[in-house]
């Protein structure tokens, strides 16, 4: 039996252990714990270009940021990422979508807010079938 400690003896088993290495760290940028893809969407402030985070942001870093967010790692994330990964198109694309329909309620609220306040708008509230809508759909 082949064991990770035991030197592969043919080219065959040296690129099986290669394939099983590569899952391993493919595995690791998923890991929920290290939240790895998490961290390089917050670092990219989610923001895309060309359908990936834009690697470009962290260059805006300072130094002191840099150091702290692991931007080395972040870069290999994003390599992982540039792969075409659909398990991190999915985080990346689900973490988008939080984000719009949680801007959209913070917006919702501050709207309650301000006509609760009467701050120059009716001060009730008006029923669902005379607003907008939520912008939330099921």
């Amino acid at each position: 039996m082949f064991t990770s400690d035991q030197p592969a003896r043919s080219p065959r088993l040296r690129q099986e252990k290669n394939l099983v290495a590569q899952k391993n760290n493919t595995h690791d940028f998923h890991n929920s714990e290290a939240e790895d893809v998490y961290d390089l969407y917050n670092a990219c402030n989610g923001v895309l270009h060309n359908h990936l985070l834009d690697v470009r942001k962290l260059d805006e870093l300072s130094r002191e940021e840099s150091a702290a967010l692991n931007v080395t790692r972040l870069r290999e994330i994003w390599a992982h990422t540039a792969t075409g990964c659909l398990r991190c198109k999915k985080i990346i694309s689900t973490l988008n979508s939080a984000r719009v329909m949680i801007g959209q309620s913070v917006e919702e609220a501050a709207a309650e807010q301000d006509y609760s306040s009467g701050n120059g708008r009716p001060k009730t509230i008006p029923k669902a079938s005379e607003s907008k809508g939520s912008g939330f759909q099921v």
